[in-house]
Parts: structure tokens; sequence; C-alpha cells
């Protein structure tokens, strides 16, 4: 071999181990880099599964809260049909004693005329009472037959 190509081969031996070392210098900026990459890599999925259990507490306790709300809706709905019960129930209650209160105020209305028919009809009554007592007296054995029975005034009891 001569000097020429043994130089030209140094040379291109100087040449390789330069791209060897140039290649070697590259991986370990790459193997640097892919380090840090793996590390934000496993950072980033801790804080993925964190925020993974952070999204399923706030989720039950989500549910768990519309479960709560939904019981509650269901109770007051149930005291909302209650009370609209007691309303109808009132409502009725009222209206009949509108009813009687009407009635009750036109008797009050007529109490005079009343009174005059009553004192009437008590003032008949003791005249049939006195005639009855003169007939006993007459006959000695009063006589009552069922076709007289029903023109004697019936006795009337306070409620």
């Amino acid at each position: 071999m001569n000097k020429t190509s043994i130089k030209e081969a140094n040379e291109h031996l100087q040449q390789l181990h330069q791209r060897v070392y140039e290649l070697e210098s590259q991986i370990q900026v790459q193997d640097m880099h892919m380090a840090e990459l793996q590390r934000a890599n496993n950072e980033l999925q801790r804080r993925l599964q964190e925020q993974q259990s952070q999204t399923a507490l706030t989720l039950g306790a989500k549910d768990q809260e519309l479960d709560e709300l939904g019981a509650r809706l269901q109770e007051s709905e149930r005291q909302v049909h209650v009370l609209l019960e007691s309303a109808r129930e009132r409502d009725a209650a009222v209206l009949k004693l509108e009813a009687k209160a009407r009635l009750f105020y036109e008797v009050v209305e007529h109490r005079a005329v009343l009174k005059k028919i009553v004192a009437t009809l008590e003032e008949l009554d003791e005249k049939k009472d006195d005639e009855d007592l003169d007939v006993q007296d007459d006959n000695e054995t009063p006589d009552v037959s069922a076709s007289e029975e029903s023109y004697l005034p019936e006795q009337q009891t306070d409620t």
C-alpha cells in the first residue's frame, strides 16, 4: 500500500470515528430526551389517574345528590298532593257551610214571622187540648179513634 492510500484510509477512519462520535452524542441526547419524555409521561399518567379518581368521586357524589334530590322531590310532590286533597276537602266543607249559612240567614230574616207561626201553633195546640179535656169531661170515657189520632199534634223534642 502506498502512502497516499494509507493516508486516505486514515482520513476515512478518522471521518468514521468522527461520525461514530457524533452519532453516539446524538444517541446520548436522544436518550436524555427520551428519559425526560418518560418522566413527563409518568407524571402525566399519575395526574390522569388522580383526575380520573377525582372525577369518579365527583360523579359518585353527583349521583348521590341526584338520588337525594329525587327523593326530596317525590316527598315534596306527595306533600303537595296531600295539601291539594286537604284543600279540596276544605273547599267542599266551605261550600256545605255556605249553603247552611244561606239557609240560616233566610231563617233569621223570617224570624219574626216564624215566631208568630210557632206562637199560633202553640195556641192552637192549647185550644185543642182544652177541647179534648172538655170532650172527656162530657163523655167520661174518652174514645180516641185512629182517625182522630192523626189530628193530634206531635210532641217535638229539642235536638
